[in-house]
């Protein structure tokens, strides 16, 4: 440390200049050195192992390996219009004219955490919620 303190600050000819160059390059490596032994380690571990097979998973009998569930909605109105079918958070998932006092049948997919749905009929907005794959509205 000393020699390499020397030739950095051996171009100050003032001790006072060469004892602050020699506190500064100390606090330096100080500062620095830290960081080499607390960097980044490798992973090791070969983790690009792909599973092949699902024979040695432990997945419960009621397990829903399903991530969408098909609803057939049936819909009557007093007026032709159009539906708008939407997610609680307002995504629409369908949109359907409808003919006035005309039952209209028609079978479309949800995400499967998905409770209940918005239906939207000329200004009016109503809550619906998914008890089963088989759902029907009647607007007044």
């Amino acid at each position: 440390m000393t020699l390499i303190g020397h030739s950095v600050c051996s171009a100050f000819t003032s001790k006072k200049l060469k004892i602050i160059c020699m506190k500064k390059l100390l606090f330096t490596v100080l500062v620095v050195l830290p960081f080499f032994f607390v960097s980044c380690k490798k992973n090791l571990e070969d983790s690009t192992t792909v599973p092949t097979s699902t024979v040695g998973l432990d997945v419960p009998q009621n397990f829903k390996w399903e991530t969408i569930t098909d609803i057939q909605l049936t819909i009557k109105g007093q007026s032709d219009g159009m539906v708008e079918v939407q997610s609680p958070d307002g995504k629409t998932y369908w949109k359907v004219f409808i003919v006035a006092n005309q039952s209209s049948t028609f079978v479309f997919s949800v995400p499967s955490y998905e409770t209940s749905l918005k239906l939207k009929y000329q200004g009016q907005t109503v809550d619906l919620k998914i008890k089963s794959s088989t759902l029907s509205y009647e607007f007044q």
